[in-house]
């Protein structure tokens, strides 16, 4: 998985030498790695959730049958998906305000 990442993320790095030798081409070139960068994200996001969420529940169903603390609410979905979308809002805050 670590190398799926590695290279969806150093991808846009070799393309942009290669689209950067004209000028002409620069606005092209930006709006491909505008595209690049989202994909190498995207790869990125996906690998950690695939990664990390079947770790999480079992260590919570763990939690859950030492403690005794009975829920039928998805606590660590809930948590993940709430730390996202305050990275999300995060994330347009700040670049509401450069830009």
């Amino acid at each position: 998985m670590f190398l799926t990442t590695a290279l969806a993320g150093l991808i846009p790095l070799k393309l942009i030498r290669l689209l950067n030798r004209n000028s002409e081409e620069s606005r092209r070139a930006s709006w491909i790695m505008t595209l690049l960068s989202c994909f190498g994200g995207g790869v990125f996001i996906g690998t950690c959730f695939l990664d990390i969420f079947p770790h999480v529940q079992e260590n919570f169903e763990k939690f859950k049958r030492v403690s005794g603390y009975q829920i039928s609410f998805p606590v660590p979905e809930f948590m993940d998906m709430k730390i996202l979308m305050s990275l999300t809002d995060f994330l347009e805050i700040f670049l509401n305000h450069i830009y």
